[in-house]
């Protein structure tokens, strides 16, 4: 079993010496032959109190290429989430962002106009962004030039600042 050091934070160290099958090596790098390198990992309550600014900064401040995986963008307190996410880019005129999500049945014209508004909000703001309808994703990611950070639950895991369980992955490319 894992042991938690400092009660969220996994180390690759950790890891290694855990000898914990790495079943998001296997699905990502074609087998455990070369451990990935995973920075660390978080795992969050359900009511713990995060932002997107002390989980992400970080990770997204520098970024010039932005892709967000995530099937379920499609009301307005997700779109919400996702300029909120982008807001800790420092320089947004030099950014390029492509979201990849769905749409319910039925509904498409509506998510298409949703996420047109996005689209128009953050070129206002710099950002050169794009987005694309693929009925085939699940899974949640957020990609830059260096990190590879996959979500256990979309952006909508922080509502009101309280979180809803879920585990992060940051992954350095």
């Amino acid at each position: 079993m894992l042991e938690k050091h400092n009660r969220t934070w996994f180390t690759e160290e950790k890891l290694r010496e855990s000898q914990w099958k790495h079943w998001w090596h296997e699905i990502l790098y074609g087998g455990p032959q070369n451990f990935a390198p995973i920075r660390k990992m978080i795992s969050i309550e359900e009511g713990d109190v995060y932002n997107f600014k002390n989980l992400f900064r970080d990770y997204l401040k520098d970024s010039k290429d932005i892709r967000v995986i995530d099937p379920y963008i499609r009301r307005p307190i997700q779109t919400s989430n996702l300029v909120d996410l982008l807001s800790l880019v420092k320089q947004p005129r030099e950014t390029k962002v492509k979201l990849v999500t769905m749409y319910d049945d039925g509904r498409e014209a509506e998510c298409r106009q949703l996420l047109e508004q996005v689209r128009t909000e953050l070129l206002a703001t710099g950002f050169d962004f794009e987005w694309a309808f693929d009925p085939s994703i699940h899974d949640r990611m957020v990609e830059t030039e260096r990190w590879e950070i996959y979500l256990g639950r979309g952006l909508d895991f922080i509502s009101n600042g309280r979180t809803k369980k879920c585990n992060i992955f940051f992954i350095q490319k």
